[in-house]
């Protein structure tokens, strides 16, 4: 342990696990938020609350609103509509991973409205490892999420960031992940942040440090 800074490094025990043959473990489908996922979600939130305000301004505010109060229902209304249409748009994108044993490669699919595209990631052959990860949105909020490590020391974020109580639930999830791939895994421990130990692009170790 390193007193000055918390932090303790620890090795981690990387091993390739075995696939037990299912026909449910052939193929994972991870899903993962979207920029624009996220930009509905929250407009649609904003413009909601936005209505709750007109109306409740329209309906219950004082007589100095008296001559507003049309304008006030109006721009509810559209305000509203425009939360729904968001909310709508919302449901029609859908972002997601795929590990796929058939052709051995991690796929991503992207869909929005009546557009999609699947496109290859990365084949299972250049992957290195894959494991579950600690991550820190924010100084006090802790969240953990999958990762996979190329041979040539590149990170791709496979998973949204998750609470701490899904690390179980991830561990497993990315351990049968890397058994699909063929590459080696780890379970990641409370407050494990990954760290890569390379050489140029040649990878050493991958350690886990306990903050």
């Amino acid at each position: 342990m390193n007193k000055e800074c918390g932090v303790k490094n620890v090795s981690g025990e990387f091993f390739v696990p075995e696939l037990s043959g299912g026909g449910d473990e052939r193929k994972f489908k991870v899903e993962v938020t979207s920029e624009l996922e996220t930009f509905f979600q929250f407009t649609g939130f904003a413009f909601a609350a936005a209505a709750c305000v007109l109306f409740f301004l329209a309906y219950a505010g004082g007589s100095e609103l008296a001559s507003y109060r049309g304008h006030l229902k109006t721009a509810g209304v559209i305000a509203s509509a425009l939360g729904a249409l968001m909310a709508v748009l919302y449901k029609a994108t859908d972002n997601y991973y795929i590990m796929d044993g058939s052709s051995r490669k991690i796929l991503f699919n992207y869909r929005f409205l009546w557009f999609s595209k699947i496109t290859p990631v990365i084949d299972f052959f250049d992957l290195y490892a894959l494991f579950v990860t600690a991550a820190a949105v924010r100084e006090d909020c802790l969240t953990y999420k999958i990762v996979a490590v190329t041979k040539r020391a590149a990170v791709i974020t496979l998973s949204d960031y998750e609470k701490p109580d899904a690390l179980a639930g991830l561990n497993k999830k990315a351990g049968a992940m890397a058994a699909l791939a063929g590459c080696l895994y780890a379970e990641c421990p409370q407050r494990g942040f990954f760290f890569i130990d390379h050489n140029g692009g040649d990878i050493n170790k991958i350690r886990f440090d306990i903050k």
